[in-house]
C-alpha cells in the first residue's frame, strides 16, 4: 500500500510540473506576441485555478527575462524565457489580459 501511495505522489508531482510548464509557456507566448505585434496589442486569456490539486501557485518575473511558476510552498518551480525586460506581471484572477502600451507589456 505504501508503494502505491508513493507512486501516486510521483504521478501528481509529474502532472503538476507539466501543468506549470504549460502555464509558464502560455504566459511567455502571450508576452512574445505582445512584443512582436507592438503598441496597442491587447488579448485576454485564462490561467488554471490550480496546478492539479495545488491551489497555491504563483507567477513571477525575475530580471533575467523569464516567467516563473512556483508551487508547493516554493519547493517546485518551472520557468520559460520571454523576449523583453519591459514587462509587468500582476495577476490576481484566472482571467487575465495582456497589453502592450508604449512598448511595455503588462499582464493583469
Amino acid at each position: 500500500a505504501g508503494l502505491s501511495i508513493s507512486r501516486q505522489g510521483e504521478v501528481v508531482r509529474a502532472r503538476q510540473f507539466v501543468e506549470a510548464q504549460r502555464v509558464a509557456e502560455l504566459v511567455a507566448a502571450h508576452v512574445t506576441t505582445a512584443v512582436s505585434v507592438g503598441e496597442g496589442y491587447s488579448a485576454n486569456f485564462s490561467l488554471p485555478l490550480d496546478l492539479v490539486g495545488t491551489p497555491y501557485y504563483f507567477l513571477s518575473f525575475p530580471a533575467e527575462q523569464r516567467v516563473v511558476v512556483v508551487w508547493g510552498g516554493a519547493n517546485a518551480s518551472y520557468s520559460a524565457p520571454v523576449s523583453t525586460t519591459e514587462f509587468l506581471l500582476n495577476v490576481s484572477s484566472p482571467e487575465v489580459r495582456v497589453r502592450n502600451q508604449g512598448g511595455f507589456v503588462t499582464i493583469d
